[in-house]
Parts: C-alpha cells; structure tokens; sequence
C-alpha cells in the first residue's frame, strides 16, 4: 500500500519504515486520546470550520503543543458538548 503518490520527495511510492510506523500508531485509538481538528470534525459530523469556532468560542477544551497545533481531547469534548444536549420534558 502507497501512502503517498510515486514522484513526491525522491520518487518514493512508501514512507520510510520509520515514518509509517509513526503514522500508524497516530491513527491507533489506543494509544492517544487527543484529536486533529480535522478527526475530531469527522467524529461529531460537523465542518473543520465549526470544531475551530467551539475551540475559539470556548465550547471545547484545546490543548496547544505548539503555535500551529491544537489538538482536542475526544471524551473532554464530548463531556462539553453534551452540556448542549437538550432534553424531553414532561412524558
């Protein structure tokens, strides 16, 4: 299996041993509970624009590594948004 396209960085149609190894274990569940803004959009069924407005909004925690990465704490956010579950009354 090609993880990326034949002719991108040296005509490499695989990632080295090392990267793939490192891509896989982001993809395992088992091994972080955080998130990409982009996993996390995929998840809850919403656009990448909407998880980056609740992070702006303070709906759901974010946690900054660096400048340019948030990533999202999966069960946190589903505590947080459940706050927004709206409920049956009176049956």
């Amino acid at each position: 299996m090609s993880l990326l396209p034949t002719g991108l960085f040296g005509g490499a149609g695989e990632l080295s041993r090392g990267h793939s190894q490192r891509y896989a274990q982001m993809k395992d569940d088992s091994i972080t509970p955080y998130r990409t803004k982009k996993e996390l959009a995929t998840h809850f069924r919403v656009s990448v624009s909407t998880v980056e407005e609740w992070g702006r909004q303070r709906v759901i925690p974010v946690f900054k590594p660096s400048a340019r990465k948030n990533l999202y704490h999966l069960q946190r956010c589903e505590e947080a948004l459940a706050r927004f579950e709206i409920r049956e009354v009176g049956r």
